[in-house]
């Protein structure tokens, strides 16, 4: 189990609370960024239990957007709404044009996520 797994599975994630992670993911964006990038890979796409709050996590990592739209859009295609709720809050934090591109072209299924993707777009004034 790496650090960051330890991480999730000793700490709940909570929304509007900080979770030991961010300063983890802070710092390997930081200094190892050729490190990190493809170990998040890794857990998003092989750690269920963890990965929703892993990516609502990143969300919070500002350097991480560049690489984790990648991710977002590969949770936006799962059926799960847990998935699709952490693409949503990772989007909504980061707040970049490419993003919410992303966003845009989503067509989302259930009625409550799709009411919090308009919202979001309508808060930035995009179609």
């Amino acid at each position: 189990m790496t650090t960051i797994e330890g991480l999730f599975r000793r700490h709940s994630f909570e929304t509007g609370m900080h979770h030991p992670a961010e300063d983890f993911l802070r710092e390997a964006w930081k200094y190892d960024r050729e490190g990190i990038v493809p170990e998040m890979a890794r857990i998003l796409a092989t750690c269920n239990g963890i990965g929703p709050d892993l990516l609502r996590c990143l969300g919070r990592v500002p350097a991480a957007a560049a690489d984790g739209l990648k991710w977002v859009a590969d949770a936006l295609k799962q059926p799960s709404y847990d998935w699709r709720d952490a693409a949503f809050y990772a989007l909504e934090h980061w707040d970049t044009p490419e993003g919410w591109r992303i966003l845009q072209a989503h067509a989302e299924p259930d009625p409550h996520l799709d009411g919090y993707k308009r919202q979001l777009l309508e808060e930035r004034d995009l179609p």
